[in-house]
């Protein structure tokens, strides 16, 4: 049996300055449905109240430090002194660590992103709303 989808995390600040956290159930027509995290209950947000949405993504930090890692040893081996063996292992070890965190901040920024719909055209919007849609817990809800 599949696993149930949660529902992308959003952060909505409506036009009037409101935020509105929760995990996005479905994009309807004119409106964003959230279960709210601090209420926990179900919000109805119109599309037309909101100003921005920031979504927060799973932070794939293991990846990131993974890829990061092999491109570091790879550079490490590139611009390693072969020469000198200690200076060799500390130029792989450097490059190694510092490409590693490099890709632990590079997913930590890739799992947050912010939507500004504020004069957004309504194609633009719908275009943002059908993306959206595949984050939602329910995405063919009408």
């Amino acid at each position: 049996m599949p696993k149930e989808k949660k529902g992308a995390d959003l952060n909505v600040i409506k036009k009037d300055g409101q935020q509105i956290k929760g995990k996005l159930i479905s994009v309807k027509k004119d409106s964003l449905l959230l279960s709210e995290t601090e209420a926990q209950n179900d919000i109805s947000i119109d599309i037309k109240d909101i100003g921005f949405i920031k979504i927060k993504r799973k932070q794939k930090t293991l990846t990131g430090a993974g890829i990061g890692l092999l491109l570091g040893i790879g550079l490490g081996f590139a611009v390693a002194d072969r020469n000198d063996l200690e200076a060799g292992i500390r130029d792989l070890a450097v490059t190694s660590v510092s490409l590693s965190l490099l890709g632990v901040l590079m997913s930590n920024v890739a799992s947050k992103e912010t939507i500004n719909l504020r004069g957004k055209s309504d194609r633009g919007i719908n275009e943002f709303m059908e993306k959206l849609r595949k984050e939602a817990r329910v995405p063919d809800f009408n």
